[in-house]
C-alpha cells in the first residue's frame, strides 16, 4: 500500500466533466469534514438547504459537515478547487478568529465573492500548498523527516485558512466580538454536536460532557444561537440523513447502522417525523423516480 502524508485537509482540481462522477459526490460536504469550493473558470449552481447560490470565477462557497447540499447544474467550462478540511482542525482556528455571533452568521452566510487581489493570493496559496503536497507524497518513502514535513504542509494549509477567514470577515466587515461564558458553553454545544451526533441524540449527553444541567444548557442554546438544544441535533442528524439518501450508496439499513439508530423502523418513525415523508419515499422522489 503506497505511503502518504496523513494531513487534515486536501486539495483536488476539478472541471465540468468531473461533476456526475465520484468527485460530485465529494462536491457534497460528508460527516466531519468542511468543505470550501472556489471557481476558478465558468460557474455552478448549489443548493445549501434548499437555499441556491450561483458561483462564478472568484466565488467561494463554504459547506460545513452534514449540511444538505445539492449540486444543480454546471457551465461547459467549470473549473475550480476543492478544499477538504477536517473539522477539528479548522474549528481550532475559527473559535480563536470568531466568536459564536459570527460564527453562527458565517454558517448562514456560506458565500464569498472574492476580490481580485483576494482571489490570486487564495488562488496562490492553494495551487503551492497542492504541488507541495503531490511532490512530498511522491518523495514519501525516500523522505528523512516526513513528521517535519508533514507539520511544514499543515502549516501552509493553516495559513490558507486564516487567509480565507479573513477575506471573509474583511468583506462581510465582521469583528470578532468579546467572549462570555455561556458564549463559550453555546459554542463548544455545537462542536460537541457535529462531534458525536451519529451517537448520541439526547440533549441530557451533552449536558453532562459540558458540565451543565439539560435547562439550562438549552436556555443558554435558545438564547445564543435563536434554536434550542434539541433542534440542532435533529437539524445535524436530519441533514446528514438526507446527504446520506441521496447521494450515497448505502441501503436504508447500512444508514441506519451509520447513523446510531437501533434499528429500521426507529429510523423510519424519526425521519419521518422531520420530514414528512418516509426514508424510502424521500430516497425515491429526491433521486427521480416516478412511483413508490
Amino acid at each position: 500500500m503506497e505511503q502518504r502524508l496523513q494531513l487534515p485537509f486536501s486539495l483536488r482540481s476539478f472541471q465540468a466533466t468531473d461533476i456526475g462522477t465520484e468527485l460530485d459526490r465529494r462536491l457534497i460536504s460528508i460527516h466531519r469534514t468542511f468543505a470550501l469550493v472556489l471557481c476558478t473558470q465558468g460557474s455552478i449552481n448549489v443548493s445549501i438547504d434548499n437555499k441556491p447560490y450561483h458561483i462564478n470565477k472568484g466565488d467561494t462557497l463554504f459547506v460545513p459537515p452534514a449540511i444538505y447540499a445539492q449540486i444543480n447544474n454546471v457551465s461547459n467550462d467549470l473549473q475550480g478547487i476543492m478544499f477538504f478540511v477536517d473539522y477539528d482542525f479548522i474549528m481550532s482556528i475559527v473559535n480563536k478568529t470568531m466568536n459564536i455571533t459570527t460564527g453562527l452568521y458565517f454558517s448562514e452566510h456560506p458565500f464569498l465573492s472574492l476580490s481580485v487581489s483576494q482571489y490570486d493570493r487564495i488562488l496562490t496559496q492553494m495551487q503551492t500548498l497542492m504541488a507541495r503536497e503531490s511532490h512530498e507524497n511522491e518523495h514519501y518513502a525516500n523522505s528523512p523527516n516526513p513528521q517535519v514535513i508533514t507539520e511544514l504542509l499543515a502549516s501552509m494549509g493553516r495559513t490558507l485558512i486564516y487567509e480565507i477567514v479573513n477575506c471573509y470577515m474583511m468583506s462581510h466587515h465582521l469583528q470578532m466580538g468579546t467572549w462570555n461564558v455561556t458564549d463559550k458553553l453555546g459554542q463548544n454545544f455545537i462542536v460537541e454536536v457535529y462531534n458525536n451526533y451519529r451517537k448520541h441524540r439526547e440533549v441530557a449527553y451533552y449536558a453532562n460532557l459540558l458540565c451543565v444541567t439539560p435547562s439550562y444548557l438549552s436556555v443558554v442554546v435558545k438564547e445564543k444561537t435563536g434554536k434550542t438544544a434539541l433542534q440542532w441535533i435533529n437539524d445535524i442528524v436530519m441533514s446528514d440523513a438526507r446527504q446520506l439518501l441521496l447521494y450515497s450508496d448505502q441501503s436504508i439499513k447500512e444508514i441506519v447502522a451509520t447513523l446510531g439508530f437501533p434499528n429500521q423502523s426507529f429510523f423510519g418513525k424519526y425521519f419521518k417525523q422531520h420530514a414528512g415523508k418516509s426514508p424510502k419515499r424521500f430516497r425515491m422522489e429526491g433521486r427521480g423516480a416516478n412511483k413508490d
